[in-house]
């Protein structure tokens, strides 16, 4: 069974999937290697102030132009 059948299976009405698979379907030995690893990622690049002012300026960035191009999508269908 693949796992998104799994997901499909046994999943509430309120789990979407990344909740359903850090919750229900991982053990906790695969939770805490997740925890581990995004936690040595943070003390890898939270020192790096031109860093995260660089990713946060491209997260707006992206996120203005998802807005228009949703904007302008929607406008031509109606």
């Amino acid at each position: 069974m693949t796992l998104y059948q799994q997901y499909l299976k046994t999943k509430s009405c309120n789990d979407d999937f990344l909740k359903w698979l850090l919750i229900k379907r991982l053990n906790l030995k695969q939770q805490l290697l997740i925890i581990f690893i995004l936690w040595m990622m943070w003390i890898g690049f939270a020192p790096y102030l031109n860093f995260w002012l660089s990713f946060f300026k491209g997260a707006v960035l992206i996120s203005i132009f998802s807005a228009i191009i949703s904007f302008i999508t929607k406008r031509l269908n109606n």
